[in-house]
């Protein structure tokens, strides 16, 4: 687990700044420990048999697949949340609230323990691409919630507002790991099997296009609107969630490959967990 400079952002001092640095040499250092222990994985000798029979085109590919690229997109605004808790919120704390200079720490803290505690039980609920779609969903309304707590807190004592804090962040997290566990879900299971290194890639451009103008567009909304800026972001958060269910429908509906069967052509109809049927096409 890498411990980044925000979390010292509340104490200036030299001496919290080397100790940044080693926790940070430190935590790198535990997670190589951690990789070494990993079991060896090989990869498997024979295609799975609905990967080997696609037929490729100069016209087919992730680029033709729009209810992908649409989801791609989508995902990518719902990764702001890695924004408002790297940036946002620190800007937030230190110059619209009462809470002591340190709650920024404590509050990155209680993130990585609160994702570390819920990660897995997270992840195991997200099994098929309804599910996925359904987690981004809830977490949409978790971070709405977050921006709504968010929003009160400049208005609080230092007391509940440091309490407020902790339940934002509470929730901001479990936002990422619903956004996270779901876009793992969608991205593998909506994908096409003989072009996944394609599809991958992207599936990353929608988080590097949001990750790459977030942090301004995060610090000038909390900037120029205060309080509503939360709610705003809140807002478009969560209605960028809902739609992810339509588009996930419409991409699983639209996701088959053509190969040749044993009469002709034939469609292998792959499912979200999986199976795959063989459909014949009537020859023309």
């Amino acid at each position: 687990m890498y411990v980044g400079p925000s979390a010292f952002s509340g104490c200036p001092s030299a001496a919290a700044w080397c100790s940044e640095w080693w926790t940070s040499a430190v935590s790198v250092l535990i997670v190589a420990l951690i990789a070494t222990r990993l079991p060896e994985t090989t990869a498997p000798s024979e295609p799975a048999p609905y990967a080997a029979g696609p037929r490729k085109s100069k016209r087919s590919g992730v680029l033709r697949d729009r209810p992908y690229l649409a989801l791609s997109l989508l995902n990518g605004v719902l990764i702001m949340h890695m924004e408002l808790l790297e940036v946002g919120m620190p800007l937030w704390v230190m110059n619209h609230t009462q809470a002591p200079a340190w709650t920024t720490s404590a509050l990155l803290f209680t993130n990585v323990l609160v994702a570390i505690g819920f990660q897995m039980r997270v992840g195991r609920t997200v099994t098929d691409v309804n599910a996925a779609a359904r987690a981004m969903r809830r977490g949409g309304y978790c971070l709405l919630s977050a921006s709504a707590v968010f929003a009160l807190t400049g208005t609080l004592n230092p007391l509940l507002c440091a309490t407020a804090l902790f339940v934002a962040v509470v929730l901001l997290t479990l936002t990422e790991l619903l956004q996270s566990a779901g876009s793992w879900g969608l991205s593998y299971d909506l994908a096409d099997t003989a072009r996944l290194g394609e599809y991958q890639g992207a599936w990353s451009v929608g988080t590097q296009l949001v990750r790459s103008c977030g942090p301004f567009l995060v610090t000038l909304a909390l900037s120029a609107l205060d309080a509503t800026g939360w709610l705003v972001i809140g807002l478009i958060y969560a209605v960028a969630a809902g739609c992810v269910a339509p588009l996930s429908r419409r991409a699983e509906a639209a996701h088959h490959v053509t190969a040749p069967g044993p009469s002709g052509m034939a469609e292998l109809c792959v499912a979200s967990d999986g199976s795959v049927a063989e459909v014949p096409i009537r020859a023309r």
